[in-house]
Protein backbone atom coordinates (compact mmCIF):
# COMPACT_ATOMS: atom_id res chain seq x y z
CA UNK A 1 0.00 0.00 0.00
CA UNK A 2 2.81 2.43 0.86
CA UNK A 3 4.62 1.49 -2.33
CA UNK A 4 1.44 2.24 -4.33
CA UNK A 5 1.08 5.61 -2.61
CA UNK A 6 4.71 6.65 -3.05
CA UNK A 7 4.87 5.37 -6.61
CA UNK A 8 1.80 7.22 -7.78
CA UNK A 9 3.32 10.51 -8.86
CA UNK A 10 0.10 11.54 -10.56
CA UNK A 11 -0.14 15.32 -10.45
CA UNK A 12 1.08 17.68 -7.78
CA UNK A 13 0.18 16.76 -4.21
CA UNK A 14 -1.89 19.27 -2.29
CA UNK A 15 -0.29 20.71 0.85
CA UNK A 16 -1.90 19.48 4.06
CA UNK A 17 -2.96 23.00 5.01
CA UNK A 18 -4.93 23.16 1.73
CA UNK A 19 -7.03 20.05 2.45
CA UNK A 20 -10.73 21.00 2.22
CA UNK A 21 -12.33 21.29 5.65
CA UNK A 22 -9.13 20.78 7.66
CA UNK A 23 -8.70 24.39 8.81
CA UNK A 24 -12.30 24.60 10.04
CA UNK A 25 -12.12 21.19 11.76
CA UNK A 26 -8.84 22.15 13.45
CA UNK A 27 -10.35 25.43 14.67
CA UNK A 28 -13.43 23.64 16.06
CA UNK A 29 -11.26 21.09 17.88
CA UNK A 30 -9.17 23.75 19.60
CA UNK A 31 -6.56 24.71 16.99
CA UNK A 32 -3.22 23.36 15.90
CA UNK A 33 -1.22 25.01 18.69
CA UNK A 34 -2.69 22.98 21.55
CA UNK A 35 0.42 20.88 22.16
CA UNK A 36 -0.86 17.85 20.25
CA UNK A 37 -2.72 17.80 16.96
CA UNK A 38 -3.60 14.76 14.86
CA UNK A 39 -5.24 14.53 11.44
CA UNK A 40 -6.56 11.51 9.57
CA UNK A 41 -8.02 11.53 6.08
CA UNK A 42 -10.55 8.75 6.66
CA UNK A 43 -11.50 8.79 2.99
CA UNK A 44 -7.99 7.71 1.96
CA UNK A 45 -7.74 5.24 4.86
CA UNK A 46 -11.06 3.64 3.99
CA UNK A 47 -10.21 3.50 0.30
CA UNK A 48 -6.99 1.63 1.12
CA UNK A 49 -8.93 -0.69 3.42
CA UNK A 50 -11.50 -1.50 0.74
CA UNK A 51 -8.79 -2.13 -1.87
CA UNK A 52 -6.85 -4.35 0.51
CA UNK A 53 -9.92 -6.20 1.78
CA UNK A 54 -10.91 -7.09 -1.74
CA UNK A 55 -7.59 -8.88 -2.15
CA UNK A 56 -7.24 -10.52 1.27
CA UNK A 57 -9.29 -10.22 4.47
CA UNK A 58 -6.13 -10.58 6.62
CA UNK A 59 -4.82 -7.36 5.07
CA UNK A 60 -8.10 -5.67 5.97
CA UNK A 61 -7.73 -6.81 9.58
CA UNK A 62 -4.19 -5.47 9.75
CA UNK A 63 -5.31 -2.10 8.41
CA UNK A 64 -8.31 -1.93 10.76
CA UNK A 65 -6.07 -2.81 13.69
CA UNK A 66 -3.65 -0.03 12.76
CA UNK A 67 -6.37 2.64 12.80
CA UNK A 68 -6.93 4.50 16.08
CA UNK A 69 -10.30 3.07 17.00
CA UNK A 70 -9.71 -0.31 15.37
CA UNK A 71 -6.59 -0.90 17.47
CA UNK A 72 -8.47 -0.08 20.69
CA UNK A 73 -11.25 -2.51 19.74
CA UNK A 74 -8.81 -5.28 18.83
CA UNK A 75 -10.04 -5.48 15.24
CA UNK A 76 -6.63 -6.48 13.91
CA UNK A 77 -6.33 -9.60 16.08
CA UNK A 78 -6.45 -12.85 14.19
CA UNK A 79 -9.44 -15.01 15.03
CA UNK A 80 -11.57 -12.12 16.30
CA UNK A 81 -13.20 -9.67 13.97
CA UNK A 82 -11.89 -11.41 10.87
CA UNK A 83 -13.98 -14.51 11.56
CA UNK A 84 -17.19 -12.43 11.47
CA UNK A 85 -16.62 -10.72 8.14
CA UNK A 86 -16.49 -11.85 4.52
CA UNK A 87 -14.62 -8.90 3.02
CA UNK A 88 -15.35 -10.10 -0.51
CA UNK A 89 -18.92 -8.86 0.01
CA UNK A 90 -17.86 -5.22 0.47
CA UNK A 91 -19.27 -2.88 -2.19
CA UNK A 92 -16.92 -0.89 -4.42
CA UNK A 93 -15.47 2.03 -2.44
CA UNK A 94 -17.06 4.55 -4.82
CA UNK A 95 -20.52 3.51 -3.55
CA UNK A 96 -19.69 4.42 0.08
CA UNK A 97 -17.04 7.13 -0.38
CA UNK A 98 -19.48 9.90 0.59
CA UNK A 99 -19.52 8.60 4.19
CA UNK A 100 -15.79 9.19 4.76
CA UNK A 101 -14.08 12.54 5.29
CA UNK A 102 -11.56 13.47 7.99
CA UNK A 103 -10.89 13.31 11.74
CA UNK A 104 -8.88 15.67 13.92
CA UNK A 105 -7.73 15.22 17.50
CA UNK A 106 -6.26 17.76 19.90
CA UNK A 107 -4.85 17.47 23.38
CA UNK A 108 -4.12 20.50 25.53
CA UNK A 109 -3.30 21.15 29.15
CA UNK A 110 -3.81 23.84 31.71
CA UNK A 111 -3.79 24.12 35.51
CA UNK A 112 -7.05 22.16 35.71
CA UNK A 113 -5.77 19.16 33.74
CA UNK A 114 -5.86 17.77 30.21
CA UNK A 115 -8.45 18.39 27.54
CA UNK A 116 -8.85 15.81 24.76
CA UNK A 117 -11.00 16.66 21.76
CA UNK A 118 -11.85 14.45 18.80
CA UNK A 119 -13.83 15.84 15.88
CA UNK A 120 -15.21 13.91 12.92
CA UNK A 121 -17.19 16.48 10.90
CA UNK A 122 -20.09 15.42 8.71
CA UNK A 123 -18.78 14.77 5.18
CA UNK A 124 -19.78 17.49 2.69
CA UNK A 125 -21.94 15.17 0.50
CA UNK A 126 -24.09 14.43 3.58
CA UNK A 127 -24.54 18.07 4.63
CA UNK A 128 -28.05 18.89 3.50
Amino acid sequence: MIDDYLGSGEGARRALRDQPGLAEAARRAGGTNTGFFSYENTSESAQALFASAGKNSLNAGAILGAMKLGGRLGLGREGGFLTWVDSSLLPPFERVAKYFYLNVTTLSQNADGLTFKFLAPLPPPLQK
